[in-house]
């Protein structure tokens, strides 16, 4: 008898976070392009819709240059939690020096070298219990955030060497109440200092840091935007067959191209149903399968879907639905009339309101698009679809 090993290092269809390894599929042009930005000394932005691989690709390309043996230091800094000026400076400076010290006596040489002489202190006590050891005496003003901003490009040259600083959930700066300093300061950062220290930006709100980059046009000279292509059906194929090959199961290719078509080859989506068909199916994979794993993703997502709609108002809810509806001209009389839309002035704050709420994105043509795929879908076939809103 054959058997399968099922063990957690050999676990296919993995969407429990940034994959690697065999995991890591297609994208070759783009882990060449931002291996050799990165190695430049080049500031990278990297965004789109979210659970498209963006985080994979960027760790994908540090792990290139490890193996390489290049020498440099990168430092990831998740800026999930800031939101104030403060928060935003301790976190990046806190980070930069774990990652760069290993005893709580070279934290503080740290500190006394390149952050004294402003409201930043230094808990040792707090550092000894690995807890957060850099607060703020009072409001930090303009010269704490450009200290603690240039902190690594200083501490980079004097080491003499190349140091890459990933800034996860950089949308977060734009919630901060100095958020045009923080910005600006950054922008005399990346255009002054020498290419010892670069940056890598980041985060998992799309129109945010559209916002940031493309609208406000800040760090626009000094950053590459990074486009990110969508996966190539073939890459999936091969992937997803070999998958269940290893599992001793058959699935046709025109059943994975029908499914990354409709999950908008969005490779989170089809590894979580990929997965549940994998519990479930036993020989020969065939549309029945699919069909109720598709049922199972949509289940497991819709609470989250829900309360999705639930913020929204009922303005918010008729533009959606003309969305859903393929229109796109949303200011005409027709448009407005028959989704309840009160006025074309009203239109715009629609149209705003959904776009900070990373439900929707516009392209350069003005047309929107649903973020979420799997939500588009819910939208269609249960929401809008049951309800007859």
């Amino acid at each position: 008898m054959r058997r399968y090993n099922t063990s957690v290092m050999d676990v296919f269809f993995n969407y429990s976070g940034q994959v690697s390894g065999k995991d890591f599929i297609g994208r070759k042009m783009e882990l060449n392009a931002m291996t050799n930005l990165i190695l430049s000394g080049e500031n990278i932005a990297l965004y789109g819709e979210p659970k498209t691989g963006k985080r994979s690709l960027i760790f994908q390309a540090f792990t290139r240059l490890g193996l390489s043996g290049r020498q440099m230091a990168v430092v990831k800094i998740d800026f999930m939690r800031a939101r104030t000026t403060a928060d935003i400076l301790e976190t990046y400076a806190s980070n930069i020096i774990r990652s760069c010290a290993t005893q709580v006596s070279d934290y503080e040489d740290m500190f006394i070298s390149y952050l004294t002489g402003g409201n930043m202190v230094f808990d040792r006590e707090a550092a000894y219990e690995d807890r957060t050891f850099l607060s703020f005496s009072a409001t930090p003003d303009k010269e704490d955030v450009e200290r603690v901003l240039s902190f690594p490009f200083h501490y980079s040259k004097d080491k003499g060497q190349q140091t890459v600083l990933f800034l996860d959930e950089f949308q977060n700066f734009s919630e901060s109440e100095d958020d045009y300093h923080l910005f600006k300061c950054l922008e005399r950062l990346l255009e002054d200092m020498d290419r010892s220290c670069s940056m890598i930006f980041s985060g998992s709100r799309f129109n945010a840091m559209k916002d940031i980059f493309e609208v406000k046009r800040y760090l626009w000279n000094d950053v590459e935007l990074f486009p990110l292509s969508q996966f190539s059906p073939a890459d999936i194929t091969d992937y997803v067959q070999k998958g269940f090959q290893y599992r001793g199961k058959v699935i046709d290719k025109s059943l994975i191209f029908d499914v990354s078509e409709m999950l908008r080859y969005n490779m989170w989506y089809i590894n979580h149903l990929f997965s549940i068909v994998d519990r479930t199916a036993v020989g020969y994979i065939n549309q029945m399968y699919v069909n109720e794993a598709m049922k199972n993703l949509i289940a497991i997502h819709r609470d989250r879907f829900f309360a999705q709609m639930t913020d929204l108002t009922d303005f918010q809810i008729h533009l959606l639905k003309a969305v859903m509806d393929g229109e796109t001209r949303f200011s005409t009389a027709g448009v407005i009339e028959k989704y309840k839309l009160n006025s074309s002035a009203n239109v715009k704050r629609l149209k705003d309101a959904l776009l900070k709420k990373e439900v929707l994105w516009f392209d350069e043509n003005d047309v929107p698009h649903v973020q979420d795929i799997l939500f588009e879908i819910w939208l269609r076939e249960e929401y809008f679809g049951k309800t007859g809103k």
